[in-house]
């Protein structure tokens, strides 16, 4: 992995934890999966996030439907990384 890229996403991270509203009920960080264009932040309670390579928040804690819809290729991601995960399972 890019060492330069992996700084500015940690910072961007941090800056957004520190920035960002919680809201009620949003539910904690699950894991992060990382695109070509965008990292997905996966919340727990179906809530997703995601912020540009260079360390732009694009969205955060959007619901499932708000997701699919404005990020169809990130949903695309999360999909098939969550397919291959349960099917690789032994």
């Amino acid at each position: 992995m890019n060492p330069e890229f992996t700084r500015r996403f940690c910072k961007a991270v941090d800056q957004h934890q520190k920035t960002r509203k919680p809201a009620k009920n949003s539910g904690r960080v699950i894991v992060y999966l990382k695109g070509r264009q965008h990292t997905l932040t996966v919340y727990s309670r179906q809530r997703f996030g995601t912020i540009s390579n260079n360390g732009i928040v694009l969205a955060d804690r959007l619901s499932l439907q708000e997701f699919q819809a404005r990020f169809s290729g990130a949903y695309q991601l999360y999909r098939w990384s969550y397919t291959e995960a349960w099917t690789d399972s032994p």
